[in-house]
Order: C-alpha cells, then structure tokens, then sequence
C-alpha cells in the first residue's frame, strides 16, 4: 500500500538502501523507531524479548511488505519490541520525518494508513484469538492453512514462539500433522 512512496521521484533523494545479513538486529527494545522500512528481498521478524529471557515471535514480514514498530515510530517511544533480519535482506529506509511531512502534504494517503493500519489490527485480533481458544493442533493447522510458506523460510523455532507453543510442542505437532 505504501510501496508508492519508496518511488515518488520527491521522496527517492531521501530513500536509503541497505544491506543486512541473518540474524542481524535493525532495531532493538528500548531504541526508539525513526524509519519506514520496504523488503525487496529476504524477511524480517518483530519480536519481544521477555523479562526472564525468551524471545516471543510476534510477527514477519517478506518481499514487499512495509515494517516499521508502528508504535515507537508514530509516537517516539522505546520500542517494546526487537526487529531482526532472519534472511539476508536489502532493504529502504524512509526516515520519519519525510514520511510524516508526506503525510501533511497527502491528505488521501492518512486513508491508506488507515486502512493498513486496520488490516494489521485484524491480523493481530485474529492471531490473540486463536491464542486464547484454540489448541496448539488447530494454531499448526491455521499456520499450513494461511501461511504455508512460512514453513520453508522461518526457522521453527521463531514458528513455535509465534504460535504460542514450545519447540518441542511444534516440532511434535508438526511431525503428527505433516
């Protein structure tokens, strides 16, 4: 939706490409976001990282897709959450103060943050209610369903955290199912 912005010939002066490799960390928690960021290739995963240590998948994103913390980024508060590399990437960056000034400047694109927005919303809603009534089973059987791809290019270690499930839980389940 906001692919757009990474070719406007007003903004392209502000665009920066960057490479990362695997496992490399694009934002850690408590850093706070200044960047909208396009995948041309490779994939990245938004993570929190818990008190006593365990790294809770939240979400990934692939080829084509916006990221930014949304949180950190609109209102300029330590990210509660870590965004890594978990393939090589190349990415843009955007910084936040040609994104907001486009904003300003681009009434109608407020309706398409909304609505990206919304989308992202109903992912995440459906995501926290397949956490809370489903079962680990049926959480794998929405993930085939949904996702499929997923199961080539996530590791399913970061899998079995965005499903709410242990390793050992996935890699049962998985072998049952598959």
């Amino acid at each position: 939706m906001f692919n757009e912005l990474f070719d406007l010939p007003e903004l392209k002066p502000f665009i920066v490409r960057k490479s990362f490799k695997a496992k490399d960390i694009l934002l850690a928690q408590g850093e706070i976001s200044h960047q909208m960021i396009l995948i041309d290739s490779g994939c990245l995963r938004l993570f929190h990282l818990t008190e006593d240590g365990r790294e809770v998948t939240t979400q990934f994103f692939f080829e084509g897709d916006q990221v930014s913390v949304f949180e950190s980024f609109y209102e300029q508060l330590p990210s509660d959450y870590n965004l890594q590399a978990l393939e090589d990437c190349q990415l843009r960056f955007l910084d936040r103060v040609y994104f907001m000034a486009f904003l300003k400047e681009n009434p109608d694109a407020n309706d398409q943050l909304t609505e990206l927005l919304y989308m992202k919303m109903k992912t995440y809603s459906r995501l926290f209610l397949s956490r809370i009534q489903n079962k680990p089973e049926q959480r794998y059987q929405e993930l085939i369903e949904e996702y499929a791809e997923l199961l080539h290019r996530i590791p399913d270690q970061y899998l079995a955290s965005y499903l709410g499930m242990t390793p050992v839980s996935f890699s049962r389940i998985k072998k049952r199912l598959t």
